[in-house]
């Protein structure tokens, strides 16, 4: 997995010295995702992830406390992307039952496609509080309401604190998609169906916000 190193969009690039601290973090994040897939999490230990670069041992410490804390940022960091591919299919929604499961449905095979994400959302790690601490799970979750008000403006969602929608939304997302890739066969057709059915039947007895 090769590491990308990412600068925001609008800010000023970073300088040299910053470049290879963003650089260095990366590197470390894109080795323990290959390791942790192929050696599994508890048999890794942070020499093994070191060693699968070009950096001191002194140099993980600089960037993470330990090997649970970079599993946390690459389960937020990989749920995130899958969470910010999600919004593509959300625009294509015509009503309401479509924008709540092609929500659903992008997630959960988005899930499902990415390895990483797959072999790691299931753990106990892998909790909401932990993901809305990564910034591009952050970034997800401002689209998301953002679309929730979108979708309130053209009458799709009754008018309800957008946050709490948002925050329910995720939540079901969240706990069926670690049942659902606990499970063989993996179908997550149907289970973007069940927390779709779910979801959309609580959303006509919201009270008004």
């Amino acid at each position: 997995m090769r590491p990308q190193t990412m600068v925001p969009s609008g800010s000023t690039a970073p300088g040299r010295r910053e470049l290879s601290r963003l650089r260095n973090r990366e590197t470390l994040i894109s080795a323990a995702a290959d390791i942790f897939l192929s050696k599994g999490y508890e048999a890794t230990t942070v020499r093994d992830i070191v060693a699968a670069t070009d950096l001191a041992l002194g140099t993980f410490y600089n960037y993470f406390t330990d090997k649970q804390a970079l599993l946390r940022v690459i389960i937020g960091e990989h749920v995130g992307r899958v969470a910010l591919s999600v919004r593509e299919f959300r625009r294509k929604a015509t009503n309401q039952d479509e924008f709540v499961r092609f929500s659903y449905e992008a997630y959960f095979r988005g899930l499902v496609a990415d390895p990483v994400s797959f072999a790691l959302a299931s753990r106990p790690e892998a909790s909401i509080a932990t993901l809305t601490e990564v910034p591009i799970c952050q970034e997800a979750l401002r689209q998301l309401i953002e679309d929730i008000e979108h979708a309130k403006a053209r009458g799709w969602l009754p008018d309800a604190d957008s946050e709490y929608i948002a925050a329910a939304l995720l939540g079901v997302g969240h706990e069926v998609s670690r049942i659902m890739i606990s499970r063989r066969p993996v179908d997550p057709g149907y289970a973007a169906r069940f927390a779709a059915a779910l979801f959309s039947a609580g959303l006509s007895a919201l009270p008004h916000h």
